[in-house]
């Protein structure tokens, strides 16, 4: 994966900031946190964390 791509998935803009990624990865944590979503399949939203987790890790890293 590159950064553009992750920065689609996380729908910022390539010239982000810090607040823009900590204000997308909230957003995004409140939407598909698995504790949110007891009557679906919590399993899917477990990835979907842990793939936001590694893009957010991995945008972070790409602006140091």
């Amino acid at each position: 994966m590159n950064i553009d791509e992750a920065l689609k998935l996380l729908n910022i803009d390539k010239n982000y900031t810090e607040e823009d990624l900590k204000r997308e990865y909230r957003r995004l944590v409140l939407e598909y946190h698995p504790d949110k979503h007891i009557d679906s399949n919590k399993d899917t939203y477990e990835e979907k964390m842990k793939l936001l987790n590694l893009l957010v890790s991995y945008c972070h890293w790409i602006m140091l």
